[in-house]
């Protein structure tokens, strides 16, 4: 069976989640990509957000080596026998909590698939780059734990 994870702003439609639940049959997880090659944005975020998120996501992949282009995207779905031997290890429960998900699966030795998706930006979206002093914080603890 199969865990999916999404953000509350609606910015992934449900059939962007079958899209990417075909692919659990090779790979432990699979997560949407606002930047990977196909990737459509319907409504994109406003510049500042997507420079911000940029550098965020640089910064992540320094830190972690994920060698992920869109931690943040919120569409995600792993196999359910996966997420149970990595839950006990999740820390983190806010905006962070993908760059620790998918850390733990990386060090679990599981594999993920990065897939573009059809996204559109909700301007009520709580996303606000006021968040990413906070998110970085969060993201250096992390890491510092090992």
């Amino acid at each position: 069976s199969t865990i999916g994870f999404t953000d509350a702003d609606e910015g992934v439609k449900p059939g962007e989640y079958r899209k990417l639940m075909k692919h659990l049959d090779r790979y432990d997880c699979v997560i949407a990509s606002r930047r990977t090659e196909g990737a459509r944005i319907l409504r994109n975020r406003p510049w500042h957000i997507v420079f911000v998120s940029s550098v965020f996501n640089k910064i992540v992949n320094f830190l972690f080596g994920l060698q992920i282009k869109d931690t943040q995207c919120g569409a995600k779905v792993i196999r359910r026998d996966v997420y149970m031997k990595i839950r006990k290890d999740l820390i983190l429960k806010g905006f962070e909590f993908d760059v620790d998900f998918l850390w733990k699966i990386k060090k679990s030795d599981f594999s993920i698939k990065e897939m573009p998706i059809e996204w559109s930006h909700d301007p009520r979206s709580k996303t606000n780059v006021k968040n990413h002093p906070n998110l970085l914080y969060q993201i250096i603890k992390l890491r510092m734990r090992g």
